[in-house]
């Protein structure tokens, strides 16, 4: 029998190498899945069983809560003079948007412009325009400071709320592959940085908010640093609770929250479990986590209200124990409601507001929910940003009202904006009350500036005021009942001496410094 016979044909060969090939593929797979399904948990598992139960101390800036009321607000915050629904359009379409001042201020980002705008809520108007030609830029903001991301020159820059002037300008190497950029709204701090790429193949850094400098939450800060798959990083408005949800389909979500603590306690603590939500935003003070469902700090689910049974997302107000329930029409509009975060008791109802593409999986721009609906109590506004429509909505609300019909504890009192100030002439207003105050402080204000009785202010417009357009004081108000506010005013000065504002400063236009 000739030889050639057993010579194996050329397509056997290559069938025999494809099957080797599938094989050794498989073998591969199993392995990998064995890894990352079963080695990497049990080597974190065993990490964290090794923690030292100890409290250790954490190096970190200074934290103040918003809540306090021994402490004041970041910034004055009061509703817009306007009545009704507001409608803002925008220059251009903002890509990448960041709440400071506890809702007092957006900073926006304009691609097409190449500048961030600094948007004032209570005022309703831009007050200035920043330089960023970098198209990837990132911003943040805290109580009294923003902040700008380059990645191309890889430069960070923080910005001054009221003088906007530039405090600081550096080159921490973040890389170019920075993801997200968050601060608490109404912190000092840390500043939170979501890389694509760190040691391990997507983390989170933090850094202090006024150096700059990188802090290190280790052993927490590194079980929470390891992202392997797409998360959504959040801070709450007071920087000391700080969650992440990773986007693995099907869900349940892997999800942690970290809390910091000041550094006269000890801390920080860290905490994981799964979640249905996507996304978890911590209310105000970290005491809620809201997105599709509601938790509580333990990442243990709470029920909704009642009311709320068809609501499909959940998020906070700014700066008070509200939130917001959204339902959806199927179109781009939707129901919102108002909730007390503590009685869970609905207060008031938006219907069909306009939210354009707020809940669809693609949207024409990558903003998530939490950087479009904004609710802001202390300014009577539910503000929504459609950035596909070049516009945010300003939706007139009445809290305290709302809540005196929900028979829950109100404190009724005037938010107008005082009469302006005529430069170099005495000044006095009167703040009515519509029930008694156990008691009213100054909390800030200008040099000679008084309030006594139940609400008379005086001021008798010392010479350093000449210079300045407005002026703000904040109020620290008690009922007989014992509710607390703290209310806020920039009070304008009629300075003939001085041009008027413009409705959009223009770059590189500095306005003055107070």
């Amino acid at each position: 029998m000739s030889e050639e016979l057993y010579k194996p044909s050329r397509a056997r060969l290559f069938l025999i190498m494809g099957g080797v090939l599938a094989i050794v593929a498989i073998i591969v797979g199993v392995i990998a899945a064995l890894v990352v399904y079963i080695i990497i948990p049990l080597v974190r598992e065993s990490g964290k069983a090794t923690r030292p139960d100890a409290p250790r101390p954490v190096a970190v800036a200074t934290f103040q809560s918003i809540d306090r009321p021994d402490l004041p607000p970041p910034t004055a915050i009061y509703p817009p003079k306007r009545e009704g629904l507001i409608e803002v359009r925008l220059p251009a379409t903002p890509t990448a948007v960041a709440v400071g001042g506890a809702g007092r201020w957006l900073v926006i980002h304009f691609p097409r412009l190449q500048t961030v705008g600094l948007f004032d809520c209570c005022q309703v108007r831009f007050r200035q325009f920043f330089p960023a030609s970098d198209p990837d830029t990132l911003v943040a903001a805290g109580a009294d400071a923003f902040f700008v991301y380059q990645p191309q020159n890889e430069q960070l820059e923080r910005w001054n709320f009221r003088t906007y002037q530039r405090e600081l300008q550096k080159n921490p190497r973040f890389g170019k592959d920075v993801e997200q950029l968050v601060m608490g709204s109404a912190s000092h701090g840390p500043l939170v940085v979501v890389h694509r790429n760190m040691p391990n193949p997507r983390g989170v850094a933090f850094y202090d908010g006024q150096s700059l400098e990188p802090l290190d939450f280790a052993p927490e800060g590194v079980f929470f640093s390891e992202l392997n798959r797409r998360a959504q990083v959040s801070v709450a408005a007071d920087g000391l609770t700080i969650t992440k949800v990773e986007s693995v389909m099907p869900s349940p979500f892997p999800a942690a929250a970290l809390r910091l603590l000041p550094p006269a306690q000890m801390g920080p603590d860290l905490i994981e479990s799964t979640t249905v939500s996507r996304a978890l935003v911590p209310s105000f003070d970290g005491g809620m986590l809201l997105g599709s469902s509601i938790y509580d700090y333990d990442l243990a689910s709470i029920p909704p209200p009642p009311d709320a049974a068809r609501d499909q997302l959940f998020l906070p107000a700014l700066h008070a124990p509200y939130f917001v329930g959204i339902r959806t029409n199927g179109t781009t509009q939707a129901n919102m409601t108002i909730y007390d975060g503590e009685s869970f008791k609905p207060l008031h109802t938006l219907n069909d507001v306009d939210v354009g593409d707020l809940t669809k999986s693609r949207r024409q721009v990558e903003l998530s929910p939490a950087q479009r609906v904004f609710l802001s109590p202390r300014a009577n506004r539910l503000m929504v940003l459609l950035p596909e429509l070049d516009r945010l909505d300003l939706h007139p609300l009445d809290v305290e009202r709302d809540r005196e019909l929900a028979g829950l504890p109100a404190l009724r009192f005037p938010v107008t904006v005082p009469p302006p100030v005529i430069a170099g002439e005495p000044w006095t207003a009167v703040l009515d009350s519509p029930q008694p105050l156990k008691q009213l402080e100054l909390r800030r204000g200008p040099k000679a500036f008084v309030i006594f009785g139940e609400g008379t202010m005086m001021f008798p417009v010392v010479e350093d005021i000449r210079q300045q357009r407005e002026f703000e004081i904040v109020l620290y108000v008690q009922d007989q009942r014992g509710q607390e506010r703290m209310l806020g005013f920039d009070i304008p000065v009629q300075n003939p001496q001085l041009p008027e504002y413009e409705a959009i400063p223009s770059m590189p236009h500095s306005l003055p410094v107070e």
